[in-house]
């Protein structure tokens, strides 16, 4: 019987799927790739966000033997049969394993243009791929925190100041110049340009 929406999240951390992610063509994203580059827990996290380049999705399916794929999309979710590809309207899946009655990962879609990655908001925004992440001592990828918050700054949440507040003193000066350049560009009525603009 399909979940619901309303299933709730399993509280998985990175090292539970350490079989799934560890050589694989996906990293953390989410709260969760921000305390593993704070390296401490700094607030509860319900999902565990995966991030993962559109194209690279069939080589990540081949690794989920047993799972179940359904699209997000408009408040709402759609099973994605076995082989069929996401429509390209939708940039998330909500995945579990098969026998769970809460969802495990949700696997965000992120664009490759030439070698880069691309900022769906805005194209203008680019890192070269090899700069996006970095990898843990268990070999896992992880979002770049910068990139992360600027995910988080469109329209932060309660939690997102809260991931602000612990990781903008902590970035270096490069880190913090581009979030504040990719903030202004691309969020430019973000509550967190100045924030990140006068940080020291």
């Amino acid at each position: 019987m399909p979940l619901s929406v309303d299933a709730g999240w399993s509280g998985l951390a990175p090292a539970d799927l350490l079989e799934l992610l560890v050589d694989a063509p996906v990293w953390v994203a989410g709260g969760h790739a921000l305390d593993l580059w704070l390296q401490f827990a700094s607030r509860p996290h319900g999902d565990l966000d995966v991030g993962c380049m559109r194209e690279d999705l069939p080589r990540l399916r081949s690794r989920l033997v047993g799972w179940f794929l359904f699209e997000a999309h408009d408040g709402a979710l759609f099973p994605l049969a076995h082989g069929e590809p996401p429509r390209p309207d939708v940039n998330s899946l909500w995945a579990h394993r098969e026998g769970h009655r809460h969802w495990d990962i949700q696997i965000m879609f992120d664009r490759r243009v030439e070698g880069r990655w691309t900022y769906r908001r805005d194209p203008a925004i680019t890192v070269p791929e090899s700069q996006l992440t970095w990898l843990t001592t268990d070999g896992i990828r992880v979002l770049r925190p910068e990139v992360q918050l600027l995910y988080k700054s469109a329209d932060p949440r309660p939690k997102d100041d809260l991931d602000l507040s612990n990781v903008l003193p902590r970035l270096d000066t490069s880190a913090r110049a581009w979030l504040a350049d990719a903030i202004g560009r691309a969020h430019p009525g973000s509550p967190w340009i100045d924030r990140v603009r006068s940080s020291p």
